[in-house]
């Protein structure tokens, strides 16, 4: 993206574009959000503003709908002429080019040597190279992924017990089943992998989702269960995640009296860019349709 146009302006020895008196990025964030205090302000300001930074990447602690109700607040405050107030500087000044994260792949990200092309019904190219398998027709199970299905054969030997001599008649009946049986029932999966959605319109949701640095989720630990907590002070889960759980996964999480981690939505994203940089992705946004769409369920093709 080239050099971060906050650095820019520290270069030219600019004083910083909003006094934070010397308020933390979160409490930034909370205060431009009260009525009135974006009005008139640039939307990188505000955002460059209400970060963290390191030497190659910046962090907002929000969540990516957070993130968007941020964005939304600033034009509510500038309602009459947010559309001047992205950038004090425009796009082509700084960029010779600056797009969208659009897919776009010359080859099938799956397979290169795939050559089978269609357009399907929300704009987008896609591979369309047909795999075909055989397996045996008993043991077939299938997931559903993305929309699609995904057809497999499970082998009974996982479900059994190591050692043979614990293996009851109906175990063993299994896997004479699975040794005789001939894999003959035919599977052909499309790949489906996209190619090209230049036609797309790209909801904000979209947009953060694949600038984001941050994984989807984190791993966080009841209190005391920290991996730098003392040891003698560490214990199992609290009263309040053990009654989220059903009662399987709650004695097995009994069990061992120490917490292992629970898995949550991240509530921070990051990005290889500052926040005049988002601003300017914001604007793409923007103009690419009238009122494009915030949330990913409602894009739609040109």
């Amino acid at each position: 993206m080239g050099i971060p146009y906050a650095f820019i302006r520290a270069f030219q020895k600019k004083e910083p574009f909003l006094d934070k008196e010397k308020r933390l990025p979160k409490q930034q964030e909370i205060f431009l959000r009260r009525e009135g205090n974006m009005k008139g302000l640039y939307l990188g300001a505000c955002l460059d503003s209400a970060r963290w930074g390191s030497q190659t990447t910046v962090m907002y602690e929000m969540s990516k709908k957070r993130m968007i109700s941020f964005i939304h607040n600033w034009m509510n405050q500038n309602n009459d002429n947010f559309e001047s107030l992205w950038h004090e500087r425009k796009i082509e000044d700084l960029y010779k080019r600056f797009n969208l994260p659009h897919i776009n792949h010359e080859f099938c990200p799956v397979n290169k040597n795939h050559k089978e092309r269609i357009s399907d019904l929300g704009g987008r190219i896609r591979c369309s190279h047909m795999d075909k398998r055989y397996l045996r027709p008993s043991f077939i199970e299938q997931i559903s992924s993305g929309g699609t299905f995904h057809f497999f054969e499970r082998d009974p030997y996982n479900d059994l017990p190591q050692n043979e001599s614990e293996w009851s008649d109906k175990d063993r009946e299994i896997i004479e089943q699975y040794e005789l049986e001939e894999p003959t029932a035919e599977i052909i999966e499309p790949c489906y992998a996209i190619l090209s959605e230049k036609g797309r319109i790209l909801s904000f949701e979209t947009i953060i989702n694949r600038l984001n640095l941050r994984p989807e989720t984190k791993t966080v630990y009841c209190p005391g269960n920290e991996d730098f907590a003392p040891l003698s002070k560490k214990k199992g889960c609290t009263k309040e995640r053990l009654k989220e759980m059903d009662k399987e996964e709650r004695l097995r999480y009994e069990d061992i009296n120490l917490c292992p981690g629970h898995s949550e939505p991240n509530d921070k994203i990051e990005f290889s860019f500052d926040g005049w940089d988002l601003a300017f992705y914001v604007r793409k946004w923007w103009e690419q349709i009238k009122n494009p769409p915030w949330f990913k369920e409602y894009e739609v093709s040109k």
